[in-house]
């Protein structure tokens, strides 16, 4: 008889706030978003199944989301290119999960998209359950509000 294995799972909706300006490619896009209570306990680990995007604004823009295993200093600012010490990307950058323009799928008044198996292995550090997101623009964007981008991310816990 086999031994059965339980999984946990969680999506988290962060909605970060973006710029009404005209991003480029490369550009920090948006606020660092805390993903709380990603992690089932201090000390495990998870994975990153799936990542989606609504886009309100029908961009359907690439966007790079950066994973993180403790909030990182970023140097730039939201518009900006995306800067990040080779310090913090080395001590806490967990990985990357790109979505690609033609990833979204067109709506009558917005855009979807996202990635499935993902397949990320995630943990946090310093007694954390949170996980920590920034995203890069791929593309060249403009946002008509501040929250028209909303990020589900979902983690398999271990």
């Amino acid at each position: 008889m086999g031994q059965v294995l339980e999984r946990k799972a969680k999506l988290i909706s962060v909605t970060p706030t973006v710029d009404t300006s005209a991003y480029a490619s490369g550009d920090h896009l948006g606020d660092l978003q805390e993903l709380v209570n990603a992690l089932d306990d201090t000390s495990g680990t998870g994975t990153i199944v799936s990542v989606s995007v609504v886009d309100r604004d029908s961009q359907s823009a690439e966007i790079d989301v950066l994973f993180f295993s403790a909030q990182p200093t970023i140097a730039s600012s939201d518009n900006d290119a995306l800067d990040i010490s080779d310090d913090e990307m080395s001590s806490k950058f967990l990985g990357a999960v790109k979505i690609e323009s033609t990833d979204y799928i067109a709506l009558a008044n917005c855009s979807a998209g996202g990635v499935k198996n993902a397949g990320l292995l995630v943990s946090a550090t310093g007694g954390s359950r949170s996980l920590w997101a920034q995203l890069r623009s791929g593309g060249s964007p403009t946002y008509g509000s501040p929250s028209n981008l909303t990020l589900k991310i979902g983690i398999s816990q271990d």
